[in-house]
């Protein structure tokens, strides 16, 4: 390893997520003492997979309550009625306001909120791409769809349901630098974060990947990939276990919200280990290994999980610490 030039110490040094500023001596330096870890390769026993067999229980929380193939129910179980409660209050709340309108004069109720988001649900089973084809006859029986959606709304009700509907009040709006790009749907998400776990226990094997939520709405935290099929949408870092169940997910919120979290976490790890441990033994931790270990920290714990990721997730630190 004496004998190698700078370039090849920092190949090296890169391959294990080992800092590479600094002169030769100082990459000498830490690549030995990570050889000295035994972090830097594992031998055959290692790599052994272990045979013990899962016997956690896997599936429905409430199985044979709740039928797993029925969604009514489980609708109910992740979607109760306290959401339903919330979105009535907001949306009225919006209403109200200078910008919101009820133009036949009627305020919402949980009733009508339920049957706005079943209509929602069909339209896009049916891959309508103009909500007002759901009240043209014609269109809808070239589709061989029989429903009459004019029995559940008019028109104009349907477009102030979707003008108005609202998650929260647009009075509690948060202001600083810092502040939760995602307010306006964090109750939402958070309930449903929520009951996605309490109502499932996850299968052994799981993968972590990326989703995304196509949107053409003007929002900040919206990404753009001309590679995707859909190619304006919101990025999901989601955890889906073998049943294809998404047991966790978290809202990817943009780089500027990302940064912050980042240097607030590897400042908590400087600060607890000391910073020349940090650099010259474990680097910093990545965007990566946040997304990562943020929904990993959400399974069950004492369970032995196989989790899958493609190299994109993959270094040296997410590695040790799953």
């Amino acid at each position: 390893m004496a004998d190698w030039d700078q370039d090849q110490l920092k190949a090296y040094c890169k391959h294990f997520s080992i800092p590479t500023s600094g002169n030769k001596d100082v990459l000498v330096a830490r690549l030995k003492e990570r050889l000295a870890s035994g972090l830097a390769h594992w031998g055959e026993e290692e790599m052994t997979p272990c045979n013990v067999r899962f016997r956690a229980r896997q599936g429905p929380t409430l199985f044979p309550h709740v039928d797993e193939d029925a969604s009514l129910p489980w609708l109910e179980l992740l979607w109760d009625e306290s959401v339903w409660t919330m979105l009535m209050e907001a949306t009225n709340i919006y209403a109200k306001s200078e910008k919101g309108d009820w133009r036949d004069g009627r305020e919402t109720t949980v009733e009508e909120l339920k049957a706005y988001i079943g209509v929602r649900l069909r339209l896009a089973v049916l891959g309508v791409s103009q909500v007002r084809d759901l009240w043209d006859r014609e269109m809808l029986e070239g589709r061989l769809v029989s429903e009459n959606f004019s029995d559940i709304f008019s028109r104009e009700r349907f477009e102030d349901q979707t003008r108005n509907l609202h998650v929260v009040d647009n009075g509690t709006k948060p202001d600083g630098p810092g502040r939760d790009r995602f307010w306006k749907l964090r109750p939402l998400v958070n309930h449903l974060q929520k009951t996605f776990k309490e109502h499932w226990d996850p299968h052994e094997r799981l993968a972590l990947d990326e989703e995304g939520i196509k949107t053409k709405a003007r929002i900040e935290m919206k990404q753009y990939n001309k590679a995707k099929p859909a190619k304006w949408f919101i990025k999901v870092f989601a955890l889906v276990d073998s049943a294809k169940y998404l047991y966790a997910f978290n809202l990817y919120a943009g780089k500027v919200a990302e940064e912050d979290e980042r240097r607030e976490t590897n400042r908590s790890t400087r600060n607890s280990i000391g910073a020349a441990d940090t650099l010259a033994g474990m680097p910093d931790v990545s965007s990566i290994y946040l997304h990562v270990m943020r929904l990993a920290r959400q399974l069950p714990e004492n369970r032995r999980f196989h989790m899958y990721l493609d190299n994109w997730y993959t270094n040296l630190r997410v590695m040790q610490d799953l």
